[in-house]
């Protein structure tokens, strides 16, 4: 299936596969995977109108509490967690989009700082002063070891702008020595490589 009057936006491929899944917040929508690069988008992104994510909009008619959704996505974050864990110790992190922040709350124990970036502001008032939460990515700072994001460049307008952005979040040594390195973004190294050749 090809998704209309688009070409990926990383790779320039026209064609894009029909992945399995839903999108919560909009259920007709079809998620689809580009044939030349693997990265996900959706078929459409219309249905995020300004306020959507910072009004609870992704959750459909009745968001759930905070409680019940980070129970709905305990098991997401522990794998997400374990699968980072060698690489957490005494690192700085951002992870973006982090929903109800389950990652972030694990990752503590861990790091030497853990932030996390959500517009939803229900998650603001839940954790309080418990977490380092920041709804906008300028007032998250810089030298960051590691960056995650995860299922979050589909719902992205403008993902390759926001993919920079968050590439400009990194330590300077970390720039220097590795370039652009953005951890749990599907086909991470297909990113990363049209990142630096920029």
């Amino acid at each position: 299936m090809s998704k209309s009057n688009t070409t990926c936006y990383l790779c320039g491929h026209g064609e894009f596969h029909v992945r399995k899944g839903a999108v919560r917040d909009a259920p007709s929508l079809k998620i689809l995977e580009c044939a030349g690069c693997g990265l996900v988008t959706l078929s459409a992104l219309e249905h995020i109108r300004s306020g959507h994510y910072e009004d609870s909009g992704m959750h459909g008619a009745q968001p759930p509490s905070i409680e019940s959704w980070l129970h709905d996505t305990e098991q997401d974050d522990q794998r997400r967690f374990d699968m980072l864990k060698p690489m957490l110790a005494n690192r700085r992190v951002l992870d973006f989009g982090c929903g109800a922040a389950g990652f972030v709350r694990r990752a503590q124990a861990l790091t030497a700082e853990v932030a996390g970036i959500e517009l939803e502001r229900r998650v603001h008032e839940y954790w309080g002063d418990k977490i380092k939460l920041h709804s906008d990515l300028q007032d998250a700072g810089k030298d960051y070891d590691i960056v995650t994001a995860f299922h979050v460049v589909e719902h992205l307008p403008d993902p390759r702008a926001m993919l920079k952005a968050l590439a400009s979040r990194f330590t300077p040594a970390l720039t220097e020595a590795y370039g652009a390195s953005l951890a749990a973004l599907g086909k991470c190294d297909t990113i990363i490589a049209h990142l630096e050749a920029e």
